[in-house]
């Protein structure tokens, strides 16, 4: 007979109803008991399942946590490294960029000084055929256009300048006189359009025709086959022509494209304040 129904039966026995309810307590506390022991031993071995199965999972997450750390760290770090590398980098380039202009400024500098001594050799070499001018003019006023290019100066009732004397300007040819009167001395720039300067090559020896197009560059109106200029040479007046005397610095050939070559003129880019005017080369006979 099943064990709750044997208990059954054999509670029948008690005639009296208050031992047999006191009877069937007793059976329901045991059985509440034994369920209450088996509830808190489930718990006990669900809370220690769960404990062990934790313990378990940060055993294997703990080495994957900190390798996952190790490599964010990693990387962290490779990317400092690499701002640190590009930033490198841009101040090397600025320094590069630095280097070239520095460079690029001392060979300028080079250039001036060479062709200064250049100048300075000339203009004080012995035997030289530069006069010592003849009247030092204030410059008034200067007409720029797109074709003439003069400058007005002054000058005194005692000194008379004639047509076609060499104007300078720091030992530079910057023109020649033109249609003087007393008092006022008109000046034809090197860049007059009508101007017509002849040169020769201090390196080379050849020599050429000048002639300005209004622009602050000279072009060769004239210049024979076998004359050959270099880049950079100085160019100087040759006395051809009995207008200009010999030896006077005029420009610098430059190459403004392949194979074609201006003259950039020596002159100061500022308005002179003051002219200097060399005796006439010679004097034509309709003066005489």
């Amino acid at each position: 007979m099943h064990p709750p129904v044997h208990l059954f039966a054999y509670s029948l026995r008690f005639q009296s109803p208050k031992v047999r309810l006191w009877f069937f307590g007793c059976i329901i506390c045991v059985l509440l008991g034994i369920l209450s022991f088996l509830d808190n031993n489930s718990k006990y071995r669900l809370n220690s399942f769960v404990a062990e199965t934790r313990e378990v999972f940060f055993h294997f997450l703990n080495p994957i946590q900190q390798t996952f750390t190790n490599i964010f760290k990693n990387i962290d770090e490779h990317s400092q490294k690499f701002v640190r590398l590009q930033n490198a980098l841009k101040e090397n380039e600025r320094l590069h960029q630095e280097i070239i202009t520095l460079t690029n400024d001392n060979l300028r500098a080079e250039q001036a000084l060479a062709e200064n001594k250049i100048l300075r050799d000339l203009l004080h070499a012995e035997g030289s055929t530069l006069p010592s001018p003849q009247a030092v003019l204030p410059v008034y006023a200067t007409i720029y256009n797109s074709s003439k290019n003069s400058l007005i100066a002054g000058t005194s009732q005692t000194t008379l300048i004639k047509q076609d004397q060499s104007v300078l300007v720091d030992g530079i040819l910057l023109g020649r006189t033109n249609t003087p009167a007393l008092g006022i001395v008109r000046i034809t720039h090197i860049f007059d359009t009508s101007s017509r300067i002849p040169v020769r090559g201090l390196t080379s020896g050849a020599e050429a025709i000048l002639a300005g197009n209004g622009t602050t560059t000279l072009t060769f109106l004239h210049r024979p086959v076998n004359a050959v200029f270099t880049q950079d040479e100085i160019l100087v007046t040759s006395s051809a022509g009995g207008v200009y005397w010999a030896n006077i610095p005029v420009g610098k050939v430059i190459e403004t494209a392949p194979g074609e070559q201006s003259i950039k003129s020596l002159l100061p880019e500022t308005t002179p304040k003051w002219v200097q005017v060399l005796p006439r080369l010679q004097t034509p006979s309709t003066d005489q």
